[in-house]
């Protein structure tokens, strides 16, 4: 179960919703996640088109987020590294022993505070990501670069 949020480069909603996993759930995590079961009452399995539809989303796109690796998944993805810009990985913002989260990153890099209500607010999360990302994109993009000569 999740809820899966993608912005442009531009900051653009391109998808916002739930979806419905095949397995059980045993825990909605509410106090992380903020999804609970009323959330999912009407939502799509994640499953043909609407799979489909995400899929064709991501095939080919620079994918920009915190965690990257846990999300695709949750939603049985195969991405190129090469393709993947994870915020959590990134050696420029990662500086410490620990993986610095993404809600002390937006204060650090950005001076706004997330994460401060009720779970996370995906939406929120997914414009922070590529927001921190494009404070660094030229210096990442070129060390990918010479990584991959």
């Amino acid at each position: 179960m999740c809820i899966r949020d993608s912005v442009s480069y531009d900051g653009i909603t391109l998808h916002d919703g739930y979806y419905n996993p095949r397995q059980r759930i045993t825990n909605y995590l509410t106090q992380f996640s903020g999804v609970t079961a009323e959330h999912l009452q009407d939502a799509p399995f994640f499953e043909g088109s609407f799979k489909q539809d995400i899929f064709r989303l991501l095939d080919g796109s620079i994918i920009v987020g915190y965690d990257l690796q846990r999300d695709f998944e949750s939603i049985g993805y195969e991405c190129e590294p090469e393709r993947r810009r994870d915020l959590k990985c990134y050696p420029c913002i990662q500086t410490a022993d620990q993986p610095i989260g993404l809600r002390r990153l937006a204060k650090q890099h950005l001076n706004i505070d997330i994460q401060n209500g009720f779970g996370h607010d995906s939406v929120e999360d997914a414009s922070v990501s590529m927001q921190i990302f494009r404070l660094f994109e030229s210096e990442w993009e070129k060390q990918l670069e010479e990584m991959l000569r």
